[in-house]
Order: C-alpha cells, then sequence, then structure tokens
C-alpha cells in the first residue's frame, strides 16, 4: 500500500490538521506534561520524527548548536496522541518527514522563542507575586540568591509589561500557522492557569475553534527562563523570596 506523503503549508511546515483523525478526544482532555514511558497509553508524536533527517550536514552536534535538531525537539512540534493513534497514523503516513527549509526553521525557532519567554514570564510573574508557589512547583529546587536592590513588585511589574510585549509578539507570528500558536497559548493558559493568556485564547478560538493537544515543556524549563530573563534585565541570579526568611544561597 502506498503511504501518503505529509501536507504542508507554502512554508514547508507540516499541516498539523493530517493529525486530526487521529486525534479522537477532545484537546483538553490531553495531558499537558507526559513523562515517555513504554507503557504509557499516550505519546508525544513527533511531527518531524526522524533524527537523522534533522542534522546539520557535516554537524552531528544536537541541541542548541544546531538549529535542524532544535526545530525537531521543540515541544510545539509535537502533539500528544494515543499511542494506538499514533501506530494508525505511522502506518498511513510516509516514514520520512525531511524538514523545511533553513529560513523556514529560523523563523519558527523565533516564534517557539517567543512562546517560551511568554510562559517563562507568565510563570517568573507567578513567582513574584506568589513565592511559596515555588517550592510546591520546584521542591527540588535550591533556595535563590536574594535581591537587595529589587522589590518583587518591580519584577512582577517587569513581567507583567513582557507578558502583554510577548502576546503581540505572537499575535504576528514570523511563520507558524495561527492554529499551532492557538494551540500552544490554549496549552500554557491551562498549565499556568494564567486568566490572561487565556484571554488572548478565548478570543482566538472564537473565530477558529481548532486547536492540537501540543506538548509542555516541565515547568522547570520555563522558570529557568523566567531566571534568565531576571539576570538579563536586573541582573540578580533567581527570583526573590524576602517575604518568606528563605536562606541566601545559590541554586
Amino acid at each position: 500500500m502506498t503511504k501518503e506523503a505529509f501536507p504542508r503549508h507554502e512554508s514547508g511546515l507540516v499541516d498539523f490538521d493530517c493529525y486530526l483523525p487521529y486525534l479522537p478526544d477532545h484537546p483538553d482532555k490531553a495531558p499537558i506534561y507526559v513523562i515517555p514511558s513504554p507503557d504509557s497509553p499516550i505519546v508525544h508524536q513527533h511531527v518531524y520524527f526522524q533524527w537523522n533527517g534533522y542534522r546539520s550536514p557535516g554537524n552531528h552536534e544536537e541541541g542548541i548548536k544546531n538549529p535542524l535538531s532544535k526545530f525537531r525537539s521543540f515541544s510545539y512540534n509535537q502533539i500528544l496522541m494515543r499511542r494506538v493513534e499514533e501506530k494508525r497514523a505511522h502506518q498511513d503516513f510516509e516514514d520520512h518527514v525531511g524538514p523545511p527549509p533553513e529560513t523556514t526553521v529560523e523563523k519558527s525557532l523565533m516564534d517557539f522563542r517567543h512562546l517560551d519567554f511568554l510562559a517563562a514570564a507568565s510563570i517568573g510573574l507567578e513567582m513574584a507575586l506568589h513565592p511559596e508557589r515555588r517550592h510546591q512547583y520546584f521542591p527540588h529546587v535550591g533556595s535563590p540568591i536574594v535581591s537587595k536592590t529589587v522589590s518583587r513588585l518591580d519584577i512582577a511589574d517587569f513581567f507583567d509589561t513582557q507578558r502583554e510585549i510577548l502576546i503581540d509578539a505572537v499575535g504576528f507570528p514570523e511563520i507558524s500557522p495561527q492554529r499551532v500558536i492557538t494551540s500552544a497559548l490554549k496549552r500554557l493558559s491551562i498549565y499556568f492557569g494564567d486568566a490572561r493568556i487565556a484571554k488572548e485564547v478565548d478570543e482566538r478560538l472564537a473565530n477558529d475553534s481548532q486547536y492540537y493537544p501540543l506538548r509542555m515543556r516541565h515547568k522547570s524549563h520555563f522558570y529557568d527562563i523566567s531566571n534568565y530573563m531576571l539576570k538579563k534585565e536586573f541582573e540578580i541570579e533567581m527570583l526573590p523570596d524576602m517575604e518568606l526568611g528563605v536562606e541566601t544561597t545559590a541554586a
């Protein structure tokens, strides 16, 4: 039996709509974050699923040093689906998914970076306003360095401003389809309980109700980015816990 080619947008990106027949559940029923397990009934399907096609010519590095590898591995290019449906999709579609053009990869990574930083701004704002929650989310993360000059309210204001800037940025993506952006925002709004992002999602879904159950990274990933943002803006290492009386040791 001849297998189908994955449909593409003009940009060369795979059209995620091709997975809709393999997603019988409402996207809200899919877990936000899953740990890969051979026994799990839910898997995160890499839309661009072959490692060998995502190594730059002559470059065997992975991750941040290889844009193709990074593009393939981003959670916004992964769909959560039933294991049995993933197997059915592999039976129906081609065995190799070639990468999109280099310029498309570069623009996609910029869109994904905006989404990651938006999520980081959301959790950074929450940690600034509710520092006690850090111990609930990240019980194994050490105590932060305390800022002597920057208050939690200053930090909250910074992240609130960044959140608005980034919401505007993802509203006009470099190249990612709007449904992918909406899907990421929907998942992030649920993950972080962020009412501001949820408001943006509601407005988007009023125009197009379709979205995909994208996989999200662990919250610690976005927490690390929020601390990078803090260091860059205020030259402090981590979110302050001044009101909690936490020891001022580095994580």
